[in-house]
């Protein structure tokens, strides 16, 4: 692991750290969700979804028809995050 991923507020270069830190996000997600298709392979019960919704109250009714509900924060319209 870099120094910029272990330390990433200690550097000047904020453009540089937040695209590191998406794409350290994005390959993170990337191998969750190969790892959870090869799983969860021939099971018609497990899904992956992602909820484009900004609204809360549509995806907290979302909810009420999963069992297990697991949880990122992510903004895409917001580059910080």
């Amino acid at each position: 692991m870099s120094e910029l991923m272990l330390y990433p507020f200690t550097i000047g270069a904020g453009a540089q750290a937040v695209e590191l830190m998406r794409q350290a996000q994005e390959a993170s997600r990337d191998r969750l969700y190969r790892l959870f298709s090869a799983e969860s392979r021939g099971s018609p019960r497990l899904r992956w979804a992602e909820s484009d919704n900004a609204d809360p109250w549509s995806f907290s009714r979302y909810t009420l028809y999963a069992d297990l509900m697991v949880l990122g924060q992510r903004d895409r319209s917001d580059p910080m995050c």
